[in-house]
């Protein structure tokens, strides 16, 4: 998912620039924890991989409704969360640690 590759290439960039040094915490759990993203957005990302995976294997299976409401966490959850994953991006300087 292109929201999970923003995050996880967004925390790889502070790492290899050295603004962060934390090797062993998630992408998603570290830009949570420096209140980048909210645990809400994780929950509506992971509920749209759901959904999506879901629909690529056993389509009968899936609901309209849980169709219905990965697409309304899309749409609410997704413009913010890039917005604030690249000011964060922006904020970084490099070999100084930011508070994670």
């Amino acid at each position: 998912m292109l929201l999970m590759d923003l995050i996880a290439l967004s925390v790889k960039l502070a790492r290899r620039i050295e603004a962060i040094d934390d090797e062993s915490t998630p992408a998603p759990e570290l830009l949570v924890n420096a209140g980048v993203i909210s645990r809400e957005d994780i929950v509506a990302i992971e509920k749209q991989r759901e959904v999506r995976n879901t629909s690529q294997h056993i389509y009968i299976q899936l609901s309209m409704s849980a169709l219905r409401l990965a697409v309304l966490q899309q749409i609410e959850t997704t413009p913010s969360t890039i917005r604030n994953v690249a000011a964060w991006v922006e904020s970084l300087e490099p070999g100084a640690e930011v508070d994670t």
